[in-house]
């Protein structure tokens, strides 16, 4: 099935911010993930959810940081078009340049030869990426469920990137096992999704990967609340 089926239109949505939950008159439109790493082109393809005006604002230097963390990272697998802004970003902000290539770490690069030789990795700041990955599972979550995650547990794990071991976690490995991803933007981003229940535990998993290069793993664990002896629950919907 096509993800593009089980993902409400924006207009179908509840009229609250897929974030806090906050119903106002007038929302503004998130694209999930976000649009700065894909080229315009594309941003039809993004799911889009209602956003208060407050969590956008929080959003946007975020989004700009995982821009180009992916730009540095993922290297000729991301189209020109982000790597010049990151570079126009670059130049008009010196500052915001300094600032990211402080995180450069010394590695040792292994050639297709089988020779290595020293060079130099992005040691990405999580507390920038980790609201970025969060907002996007949020999102999806909401779109084709739509209801907000509640306060939640979160473990969010970097399961696949250059020079990072990939994670042992028994969680990632009963996702990994599932079909494959459903790719949304076409070798840019990919995804999949499981749901599931214990006991009066919801869960919600999600995998994302980028740029047929980096992928995180994000797990949502919470207590479902009683309401008068009925405990309030969502219909199970795998989209794998």
């Amino acid at each position: 099935m096509n993800f593009k089926e089980i993902f409400r239109s924006i207009n179908d949505l509840p009229n609250k911010c897929y974030l806090c939950g906050e119903h106002e008159t007038k929302l503004e439109q998130d694209h999930l993930p976000p649009k700065c790493i894909f080229p315009r082109e594309y941003w039809s393809l993004l799911i889009q959810v209602p956003i208060c005006k407050r969590c956008h604002d929080k959003r946007n230097k975020d989004d700009e940081y995982f821009r180009d963390y992916l730009s540095i990272w993922c290297g000729k697998n991301v189209p020109k078009e982000i790597h010049q802004k990151r570079q126009k970003s670059w130049e008009e902000r010196v500052s915001h340049k300094i600032a990211t290539l402080k995180n450069l770490i010394p590695v040792w690069v292994e050639l297709r030869s089988g020779l290595t030789i020293p060079g130099y990795a992005l040691k990405g700041e999580m507390n920038r990426i980790n609201p970025v990955l969060e907002c996007i599972a949020r999102g999806h979550y909401f779109s084709y469920k739509e209801v907000t995650i509640p306060e939640s547990k979160i473990r969010i794990l970097l399961t696949k990137a250059p020079f990072i071991d990939g994670s042992n976690d028994s969680s990632v490995r009963f996702l990994s096992k599932l079909p494959v991803l459903q790719e949304v933007v076409p070798g840019m981003f990919k995804f999949k999704s499981n749901n599931f229940r214990e006991g009066e535990t919801n869960i919600s998993n999600w995998l994302l990967e980028f740029y047929d290069t980096i992928q995180f793993f994000i797990q949502f664990s919470w207590i479902e609340k009683r309401i008068n002896s009925y405990t309030a629950t969502f219909p199970k919907v795998d989209i794998s």
